[in-house]
């Protein structure tokens, strides 16, 4: 698979006389689209993406533009091609790295040049619309993981429509899989001890099946860690041929407070799953909710945190379960 990584450096103000003398980038497996890269008189940067259709709607971001323009090559008439450009320098590592991506995308996928550029545009649009805040405490690293986890497994036995059940950016609950609810709680702890916030996000819903997906974590450096980028990269290569999808599921990230832009301190969180295991919530279920109390909570009571010990009680392992069951 071939790999792009385009530095400033390999751009330059490639001038003769009135004309650009841009740099040509080869796509191996997509020898129909020509690219070329450059810095114009106004120092701004430049690819070029030679195309035959002009009709698709292309995709807008901050800070950066993209459009059909019109390029004389030597020796030809003028051509199309989709120009994307960078005008502002605190944009420029973060242009680097849509044009890397789009032309990976590109290369390795044989579909159309907008629905590529789409597809990585939409991505990284949510993002470079806002500005930069702290990353994850690892209370929520770990528990975007447990999610991620099961979203990945999820994806396994359905298809990109499966980016659907993760309902977390609502906050009621983490997956609505048709009638199954999932709870899921990730932890560092060496037991299935988790805390439930809400003195209701335990409560039995008619006609509803809920459950919590308890999760053992880790922290290692081992060949088999998992981190945050990872996950991410393995489920976008899993849906990175639909748009509407990896867009949502990039705004999803975003809504749950994880930034693609702090990709590298996140590679420091590294983990290993011990064990995980599905718990199913009946009555018998030990648990704290309005239907538990004999007395109606004050209404000066916002919020009831608690916590819960799972271990011994019967469940069905992460590992092994159908999960086509639930779908």
């Amino acid at each position: 698979m071939q790999q792009f990584k385009l530095e400033i450096n390999q751009f330059g103000t490639f001038s003769l006389g009135d004309k650009y003398m841009p740099k040509k980038i080869t796509l191996e497996n997509r020898k129909d689209i020509e690219v070329y890269i450059f810095i114009d008189e106004y120092k701004y940067f430049n690819c070029l993406f030679s195309t035959v259709n002009t009709d698709e709607k292309l995709p807008q971001i901050t800070g950066l533009t993209i459009t059909y323009e019109k390029f004389k090559k030597f020796g030809s008439e003028l051509s199309d091609f989709i120009l994307v450009k960078c005008k502002e320098e605190q944009y420029v590592n973060y242009f680097l790295q849509i044009l890397n991506e789009i032309l990976e995308h590109i290369n390795n996928n044989n579909i159309g040049l907008v629905k590529s550029i789409n597809i990585i545009i939409l991505k990284w649009r949510h993002f470079l619309s806002l500005p930069k805040s702290y990353i994850l405490d690892e209370t929520d690293i770990i528990g975007l993981i447990g999610e991620l986890l099961l979203l990945d497994k999820i994806l396994d036995n359905e298809n990109y429509n499966a980016i659907n059940f993760w309902v977390a950016e609502e906050r009621k609950e983490d997956f609505l899989i048709n009638s199954n609810i999932i709870e899921v709680k990730a932890t560092l702890n060496r037991n299935h001890v988790h805390i439930i916030n809400g003195i209701d996000q335990l409560l039995i819903i008619p006609n509803f099946n809920k459950y919590i997906l308890s999760i053992i974590l880790t922290k290692t450096n081992s060949i088999d860690k998992i981190n945050l980028p990872y996950l991410i990269e393995k489920i976008n290569d899993k849906i990175n041929q639909h748009p509407e999808k990896t867009e949502l599921f990039y705004f999803k990230l975003k809504q749950r407070k994880y930034d693609i832009r702090d990709r590298e301190e996140y590679l420091n969180f590294n983990y290993e799953l011990i064990t995980a295991g599905y718990f199913f919530i009946d009555e018998n279920f030990p648990k704290l909710t309005t239907n538990e109390l004999t007395i109606a909570l004050n209404n000066r009571i916002s919020k009831i945190r608690y916590t819960i010990d799972l271990e011994g009680l019967p469940h069905d392992d992460f590992s092994t379960f159908d999960i086509a069951k639930f779908i």
